[in-house]
């Protein structure tokens, strides 16, 4: 007689996210009804420099130096 099949490995869990979108700011909160929807936020990058001056730099490279 065969012996019992061992039971199935539980499921692994999902990957998280990464750090980068796990650092994303949560989206605001809804206005409430009767007022001007206002643009969403700019989300404010570090500064490195002045972004966009140097020559071939672009917002990724200025805002994510780690590219």
């Amino acid at each position: 007689i065969s012996a019992p099949r061992p039971p199935r490995p539980a499921p692994k869990p999902a990957p998280r996210t990464s750090p980068s979108r796990a650092r994303a700011r949560p989206a605001p909160p809804p206005a409430p009804p009767g007022t001007r929807s206002a643009p969403p936020p700019q989300p404010t990058a570090p500064v490195y420099g002045t972004i966009g001056t140097a020559p071939g730099s672009t917002y990724a490279e200025a805002s994510c130096p780690d590219l």
